[in-house]
């Protein structure tokens, strides 16, 4: 059977990428992920040991590597302040742990599912896998929106992403100290201000990618100040080149999906 290549699915408050990857040094994801191996076990080393297992839930903030074969593996993000797996909520301190073996398997193969269904003709099948997912990782009810200060200062982000907005600046904006702006944010968002940012920066550039621009292109629209901050900042975060993901063959298949 031919390869089915690499997936990237968009949703509003989510992302996830499906496909093939090798070994990834050390680095250091903004916010939680969800790793689930479709075919055998990946290691993951991260605080000085080193796991195999065939999913891992790993901390916002936390450096880790990874071994995976040059096998399928989903990797499932959430956007920090519009939380929608609840475990994977930066606001829920986790360390480096698999998720529990009666859910484990479900998701497993409704990963492997949805991996294969492009195959089948019709469309991607994701109904299976939205119900495995959440039944593994949990959907946060409707959440509370966040201290309005702390609403107008994403919404003043996200309105002008290319803008490097200094902490003083939006901190003016909403009559607090930038002291105290930084952490009520991280008390409401779970992640520093800058961390958010960054992650905003990298979704509106791989959603850039997504939609046709150049790399270039995309990431100095998302405000990074040249193509090689943004390779250099991608490879920190995800462990590969923003090149290698996608560019010439191994460029994913980009689908958006409803909420």
């Amino acid at each position: 059977m031919r390869d089915e290549g690499a997936l990237l699915c968009l949703w509003p408050q989510r992302l996830m990428f499906i496909g093939r990857l090798g070994v990834l040094p050390p680095h250091q994801h903004p916010i939680s992920v969800c790793l689930v191996a479709l075919r055998r076990p990946i290691r993951v080393g991260a605080a000085g040991e080193e796991r195999a297992c065939r999913t891992a839930i790993v901390p916002a903030g936390l450096s880790h590597s990874l071994d995976v074969g040059g096998e399928p593996v989903a990797v499932i993000y959430n956007d920090p302040d519009r939380p929608f797996y609840r475990r994977l909520s930066p606001l829920r301190k986790n360390s480096l742990v698999s998720l529990a073996p009666a859910v484990e398997g479900a998701f497993i193969d409704a990963a492997q599912n949805l991996y294969a269904s492009r195959q089948a003709g019709g469309g991607l099948r994701f109904d299976g896998f939205e119900a495995a997912a959440a039944q593994a990782l949990g959907v946060e009810p409707r959440p509370l929106p966040p201290d309005a200060r702390v609403a107008r200062v994403i919404s003043s982000i996200r309105a002008d992403i290319d803008h490097n907005h200094s902490i003083e600046e939006l901190a003016g904006k909403v009559g607090l100290s930038p002291g105290r702006l930084q952490h009520l944010f991280v008390q409401e968002i779970g992640v520093p201000l800058r961390t958010f940012r960054i992650w905003i920066r990298f979704r509106h550039a791989v959603e850039g990618v997504a939609g046709g621009a150049s790399i270039t292109a995309a990431a100095l629209d998302a405000g990074f100040s040249n193509s090689s901050h943004f390779s250099h900042a991608f490879k920190a975060t995800f462990g590969v080149t923003a090149a290698s993901l996608f560019k010439g063959a191994a460029r994913p298949s980009v689908v958006s999906v409803a909420a």
